[in-house]
């Protein structure tokens, strides 16, 4: 079953900021090549939030690939603050 391209609500706390968006972390432990624990939100802009914020993120999945493995990512469209 593929979900690239569902849109999607996650909630959680942001764990890493990165240049091009920040990894939220769900709960679901999920690590990439860089170490970062959660799921890269997509944001297209460097310091979009600060590390330990807790944020819903409403986007659409999709994945990226990176030392030849495949990591699902969240393209945003919608961020929120707790």
């Amino acid at each position: 079953m593929n979900n690239v391209g569902l849109l999607v609500r996650i909630a959680g706390k942001v764990k890493a900021v990165v240049s091009d968006g920040y990894y939220l972390d769900d709960g679901s432990g999920l690590k990439d090549e860089t170490g970062n624990t959660g799921i890269k939100v997509w944001t297209g802009l460097p310091n979009s939030t600060t590390v330990g914020a807790k944020l819903g993120v409403t986007g659409v999945i999709s994945c990226r690939s990176a030392s030849g493995k495949v990591y699902p990512m969240i393209l945003a469209r919608d961020v929120n603050a707790f």
